[in-house]
């Protein structure tokens, strides 16, 4: 079906709200919303797959050990130190063996026995020191390798000071390694350098020849350091720039390096001609002697050129503020609760301290070439420094690669100094191409224009869907997925309703912030959660009414201007404060010519001052009046804290150009990841064309303070996030409606209300003349996008009434009110249209059918194969009673329990004593020794106690000789037999098995006693987590929602409903007389699965 329609897109972290809204019927045709997890870990905001990709850093780098180890067990073999008898042998140590550590230092004087000297090579070849291949890295000791470096340094100089001949002497016989000869977490403090092992094998050799040695030959020496030395290749600078993507705008060149001396300088120049300052309402930008200034002092500062020095160096008014900081800084709370209150002065100062652009590149080069202006005034050889430098990852390759530049060996010293990794986003060709039109003072946009490049231009073959979104173009992880899942969501609504007329998109503001600052966005909205909350407790306390959002807008309002009328400072009666008529809450620059609706613009007056304002700026009303210094006074007192409240206020020459720029300003998103999906929309995505008008806007882009302004005026109540996730359905209906053509509706609506008021009649009067005059909008009749709009909205996505808020909602109950809204409302809209075929809101989840994390728990237990035991050491502060109990009575756990009888006793003794609090009984005074003729035994700190787990309810390793938890649970397999349901739990450990487990969980019984799933039982389909299920117990609804999990000990089922309203826990599939699975699209469009294939293990159980 293909119709004329407006798409709207609200674009979130972990959501995409969308509508289509059919522009010839004036109707809304569709919407929902589209869930997905955010592509980072909930806790930290770190990567998803962090953990995996340290986890296997250390498998390859165990594995590299492993066969290194092998490979010098080989050569004890070729050498005849052991055969292959005796190697399994060569480390079960007697109690007459002499300790490694002292074997190493007993090689510098006396003859080794064979096993001996295999024993010694085994431990320097196992722990073979640290390497580093760039000093750079070593001279940062903040980093981790420079805190092994300063480690490093510190023990040779120590051993060097001692007279130790070798690192193992050292270790050895020094008081200071005694008990400690291995690092503890964290600790560096007893790291070698590789070189001083190395050398300690060579002196080694060399003794052991000299002592008649006849398994220390040259031969062998020369072999086994071979295998010593070797290491996993570093990535060449070829392979890096096959690595590195592509320029945006030249497509086939690479990427330069972030600090090299061109980028460095199209960046220092773009943010120059970008930089502007306002002067009251007057916004300025640099002339070219002021560029100079700056581009000059950017190159003399290497810690970067601050707000507060550019103000200083330009000569800036002390009213100049700059345009895009916000100058505000958080009062300071002090020791008797009240807060520090900062002067103008000294909040400019603060946030001026920012920096404004920092030549990091230039000036680390500047430093090491110490000097050589010819090589820093040579641009081009800077450029290629950058490079090599940002390719080669070892001093062996930079040394290589810059003696190709024809550097000298002093100045290619002093560069290894010097770390660069980054590459940015264009090409050297391209940036060269546009620099001559920066140096001129051009924009970006302007300067591509003029360079040939039309960054953002529409494609000249745009296809009828959007194309995948290269990675490349988006490095941020959760902003690529929410892109990638938004370009979904619009090609399934093109394959349904075709190609679009036009596409308005809002981009939430966290989307383009990192984790630390929507943290932080998140905690000041809970801070405004419970300000309101407070102020709504009050108001009901007190005034006996029931606090609507505007009471408590009036109320902060009230508080924050010290009781007084914002344009007479005549007072305000507290007692009068929700009086209908009394007081006003009035747009400082009025709504209709701002579209500013923000808490900054709003203030609380007298009703009779704001008819006598109208639709004017606080100074258009008083300004020319001796009462507009006394006003500008208060605020700048009241509001000193708040700049951006203060300007509102203040502005003066609000003219026609500064209405349209304020207009646009705030209805159209600027942020990069606005733009940035605009722009590639509109170059790749062919738009319906029903005009000939060919120079509309096909993408819009809203800001979320546009719409949640036209949601107040089109009356559509505050949405509650918390309710469900159905708001994101009903922000894109208001997004897919900002057109210009309902913006106009909004600014003669909102201008009327400003300029006209009624009278008792229900006229509309001019309050300056007192004429009666004709209005186009009534106060009562909002300016909808269409008559019933908002009834219309209700019935799409009906409010769910009170009495059903414990009731588990299906979608028949939904499907029941939409029916019952449309026939209450008069929806002509709706004429050739089926009311049955006006489906509720499904949500649509993005399944999670991926097979990712841990096979198995990190902690590897020791099973006792005949008693199904393990033992876990654990802090006496943290012992349990069943634990110590389990010890010291259960058959299972005499062995250990009799291994220091005495000790377990003494332990229990005392926990008892302090009725099993651990924490009490073994405070950090109170200390616990093992038993010894002196008293004087060793502390103990930790015990073993016992687990008891089951053979099945982990993962064997270590052929079989270990047991961990078991890892991520990945789905579960669903049977059924005579209408009864049975669920097989798939781990990720069993995924890479030849045979899929085959026994569903029986309740509360071990793995042991739980059922086999035999040829009688037959497979109906695997879940995983937000796959889609219906499920229905007797005598019930039937429910729809998403399967969440499954609890392995009872066996019954977690799920949550479509819209996240509802958590639904402990569904045992015994009971169940449904239980399905659905396939759900993009756009919530569901259908069952009457069979399903089962997946995963070599030889497939039935």
């Amino acid at each position: 079906m293909e119709i004329r329609y407006v798409l709207g897109l609200d674009i979130g972290i972990k959501s995409i709200g969308w509508a289509v809204i059919n522009d010839e019927k004036n109707r809304i045709e569709d919407l929902g919303v589209r869930i997905f997890p955010a592509a980072e870990r909930p806790k930290d905001g770190g990567a998803i797959n962090e953990n995996r990709r340290i986890a296997r850093g250390l498998r390859r780098r165990l594995k590299r050990r492993r066969v290194r180890m092998d490979k010098i067990k080989d050569l004890f073999i070729k050498y005849n130190l052991v055969s292959k008898n005796e190697i399994s042998d060569l480390y079960k140590l007697k109690s007459d063996d002499i300790d490694t550590w002292k074997l190493r230092a007993c090689g510098l004087d006396r003859k080794l026995n064979a096993k001996e000297w295999a024993r010694v090579l085994t431990t320097i070849a196992k722990r073979r020191g640290y390497k580093s291949n760039r000093k750079i890295e070593d001279e940062n000791e903040k980093s981790e390798s420079g805190k092994l470096t300063k480690a490093i340094k510190a023990n040779k100089i120590y051993m060097e000071l001692k007279g130790y001949r070798t690192v193992g002497e050292m270790f050895a016989k020094d008081k200071k390694y005694q008990n400690n000869k291995r690092n503890k977490r964290g600790d560096y403090n007893n790291c070698v350098d590789r070189s001083e092992l190395r050398e300690e094998i060579k002196i080694l050799f060399d003794k052991q020849r000299s002592f008649g040695s006849e398994f220390a030959s040259e031969n062998f020496e020369s072999e086994f350091l071979e295998v010593f030395d070797w290491q996993k290749p570093f990535m060449t600078s070829e392979l890096m720039q096959k690595m590195i993507g592509k320029c945006t705008l030249e497509k086939d060149e690479p990427r330069a390096s972030k600090n090299s001396y061109t980028f460095e300088r199209f960046m220092l120049l773009q943010k120059i001609n970008n930089l502007s300052y306002m002067v009251g309402d007057d916004k300025r930008y640099l002339t070219m002697e002021e560029r100079e200034k700056l581009i000059k002092l950017a190159y003399e500062t290497k810690s970067g050129v601050k707000y507060g020095k550019i103000r200083k160096e330009l000569k800036l008014p002390d009213e100049a503020v700059f345009t895009g900081l916000y100058y505000y800084i958080k009062p300071v709370k002090k020791a008797d609760g009240t807060y520090e209150k900062l002067s103008y002065e000294e909040i400019v100062k603060k946030t001026e301290d920012a920096v404004f652009v920092k030549l990091v590149g230039y000036h680390e080069l500047k430093s090491a070439l110490n000097g050589h202006e010819d090589i820093l005034n040579n641009h081009d050889l800077l450029d290629e420094i950058a490079e090599v430098l940002t390719l080669n990852k070892t001093d062996v390759t930079i040394k290589e690669e810059l003696q190709k530049l024809g550097l000298s060996d002093d100045i290619i010293e002093g560069l290894l100094k010097v770390n660069f990794s980054k590459f940015g986003h264009l090409s050297y060709k391209a940036m060269k191409n546009i620099l001559p039109y920066f140096e001129e003072g051009r924009k970006y946009d302007e300067a591509c224009k003029e360079a040939g490049y039309n960054f953002k231009a529409d494609d000249e073959n745009p296809k009828y869907k959007l194309p995948v979104i290269p990675k490349d173009d988006i490095r941020n992880p959760v902003v690529y997925r929410a892109i990638a899942q938004t370009r979904k969501v619009i090609n399934a609504v093109i394959d349904k309703y075709g190609s679009p007329y036009e596409i308005h998109i809002e981009v939430a503001r966290d989307l383009t912030k990192n984790f630390s600052e929507r943290k932080k966005i998140e905690d000041k909205q809970k801070e405004n959660r419970t300000i309101n909350d407070n102020l709504k407790k009050d108001i009901e306390e007190h005034f006996n009414i029931k606090a609507k959002p505007v009471d408590m807008l009036k109320k902060r309002l009230y508080h924050e201007q010290d009781g007084k009328s914002a344009y007479s400072l005549l007072p305000i009666e507290y007692s009068r404060l929700f009086e209908d008529g009394y007081v006003q809450i009035d747009h400082a620059i009025p709504f209709s010519r701002s579209f500013d609706d923000s808490y900054n613009n709003k203030v609380l007056v007298l009703s009779k001052e704001n008819q006598e304002k109208r639709n004017q700026t606080p100074y258009e009303y008083l300004g020319g009046t001796p009462n507009w210094e006394t006003f500008e006074a208060w605020v700048k007192s009241t509001y000193r804290n708040n700049i951006k409240k203060r300007e509102n206020l203040l502005v003066k020459n609000f003219n026609e150009d500064k209405e349209n720029d304020w207009i646009a300003r705030n209805l159209v998103d600027t942020k990069y990841i606005a733009r940035y999906m605009t722009n590639f929309i509109k170059k790749n995505l062919k738009f319906n064309n029903y005009s000939e008008k060919e120079n509309r806007i096909k993408v819009k882009t809203i800001v979320g303070a546009a719409t949640t302004a036209l949601r107040h005026y089109w009356g559509i109540s505050a949405k509650n996030r918390e309710e469900n996730d159905l708001h994101h359905a009903e922000d894109a209906v208001i997004i897919a409606c900002a057109s210009e053509k309902f913006q106009k509706k909004i600014r003669e609506y909102s201008k009327e209300k400003e300029l006209y008021y009624p009278n008792k009649n229900g006229d509309y009067y001019d309050p300056t003349t007192g004429e009666i005059v004709d209005v186009k909008y009534k106060t009562h009749e909002m300016a909808e996008p269409w008559d019933n709009f908002k009834e219309e909205l209700e019935m799409r996505i009906p409010r769910i009434p009170d009495e059903w808020k414990d009731k588990t909602v299906t979608i028949e109950m939904v499907q029941k009110l939409i029916l019952e809204h449309f026939k209450r409302g008069s929806f002509t809209n709706y004429d050739d249209v089926d009311i049955n075929d006006i489906k509720p809101i499904f949500v649509s989840r993005m399944p999670n059918r991926k097979i990712s994390g841990e096979a198995h728990g990190e902690t590897i237990y020791s099973l006792k194969q005949d008693a199904g035991i393990v033992t876990v050491k654990k802090p006496l502060s943290s012992i349990s009673k069943d634990e110590i109990e389990t010890l010291l009575h259960n058959e299972k756990c005499k062995k250990l329990y009799e291994s220091d009888k005495d000790l377990y006793d003494r332990i229990y003794a005392r926990l008892a004593e302090y009725n099993f609090k651990a924490e009490k009984a073994f405070s950090s005074d109170y200390t616990v020794r093992k038993h010894s003729k002196n008293g004087e035994g060793p502390i103990v700190k930790s015990i073993k106690v016992p687990k008891v787990m089951s053979s099945g309810a982990g993962v064997k390793i270590n052929n079989e000789t270990g047991i961990a938890a078991n890892g991520n649970m990945v789905r579960v397999d669903v049977f059924t037999k005579n209408n009864k349901y049975y669920l097989v739990p798939i781990y990720v450990a069993d995924m890479v098995k030849d045979r899929l487990p085959n026994k569903a969980i029986k309740a509360n019984k071990p793995e042991s006693e739980w059922l086999e799933m035999d040829e009688n039982y037959i497979f109906k389909f695997s879940l995983y987590s937000n796959d889609m299920i219906a499920v229905k117990k007797k005598n019930e609804e039937t429910i729809y929602g998403y399967y969440t999990s499954t609890h392995r000990g009872t066996g019954a089922i977690n799920m949550i409903s479509h819209d996240g309203s509802r958590k639904l826990e402990g569904i045992g599939p015994q009971n169940l007389e449904v239980f399905d699975k659905y396939e759900v699209d993009i756009l919530g469009n569901y259908h069952k699965i009457n069979k399903e294939q089962r997946k995963g293990g070599e030889k497939q159980s039935k």
